[in-house]
């Protein structure tokens, strides 16, 4: 299987984001503000937007840059990616990571209805179901007596981030004392290639992929409880923790101090049979 180009894959997260936030025909599109909210440097946004402009739906003028085009606003959103040659359809989570941001940004109101939704997103129903239904698991949404939904306060109130991380420190240190923990060899060794990688990479990767990185690390560690209650409450506060923003995730000398500890010294720790060493040294990894 031959993979999608880097610039292609952008400028189908931007035409989301676009036709997400409903900006209007002719709106300018500076670089440097989309690369700070995606997380990444202003040439691969510079990339996509250059591809997003020969596909025809953005136009551009010497000394005035990116500007939406008409057909933005024209089309519904499968067309628009299907112009651009999108491979990949639209995500729950894709969906679910733009609604969390709008949200937070206050692009949406507290209170909102299903045909609401489904018309800014360019959801089926089937998509707007699935959506729905994660929304409520995790927290985000609950349905109203009468007609429509409401925000709950864990996407837009302060300490959120800080709750959600303090719950998880709470539940990772208790994954590793379960009776028969046990982590597999082949995801040990997995996980110190992905720190590793990240160690090398860091300046290269996105807020969102080294987010990402995270996530799939903490989670694989915590499969070796085979205690799927322990597992399902985490998986459910990374799922928080990736719809809010993650600036400190981007921060390069942090994420290579995690990723030190985690490959060099952590990993390695985890195959031990002791309970205790193991979780004296998840508690220190996770407070850093």
């Amino acid at each position: 299987m031959t993979s999608v180009p880097a610039a292609l894959l952008l400028a189908s997260r931007l035409l989301r984001i676009l036709h997400a936030d409903q900006v209007a025909p002719g709106t300018s599109l500076p670089v440097q503000p989309l690369a700070d909210r995606l997380g990444m440097s202003r040439s691969p946004v510079n990339a996509a937007l250059a591809l997003l402009h020969a596909r025809g739906l953005l136009t551009h003028a010497a000394g005035r840059g990116y500007r939406v085009g008409p057909a933005v606003a024209a089309f519904h959103l499968a067309e628009l990616l299907a112009q651009l040659g999108a491979p990949e359809p639209l995500t729950i989570d894709d969906i679910c990571r733009h609604i969390a941001d709008d949200r937070h940004r206050h692009r949406l109101p507290s209170s909102f209805t299903e045909a609401a939704l489904q018309t800014r997103y360019g959801l089926t129903r089937s998509q707007l179901a699935d959506v729905l239904t994660r929304m409520a698991n995790d927290g985000w949404a609950d349905r109203n007596a009468g007609q429509g939904w409401t925000f709950s306060s864990v996407l837009t109130a302060p300490e959120t981030l800080l709750q959600a991380s303090r719950m998880r420190l709470l539940l990772e240190p208790a994954a590793l004392v379960e009776p028969g923990y046990a982590l597999d060899p082949e995801v040990a060794t997995r996980c110190r290639a992905a720190e590793w990688q990240a160690l090398d990479h860091t300046r290269d990767l996105s807020g969102e992929q080294l987010h990402q990185r995270g996530v799939s690390f903490h989670v694989a560690i915590a499969n070796g409880s085979r205690n799927r209650f322990l597992v399902d409450s985490l998986v459910r506060i990374h799922r928080t923790r990736s719809a809010l923003p993650h600036g400190a995730v981007q921060d390069a000398g942090r994420v290579q101090e995690h990723a030190t500890y985690s490959a060099l010294r952590w990993v390695p720790v985890l195959r031990r049979r002791r309970a205790m060493a193991r979780t004296v040294s998840m508690t220190k990894y996770a407070t850093t």
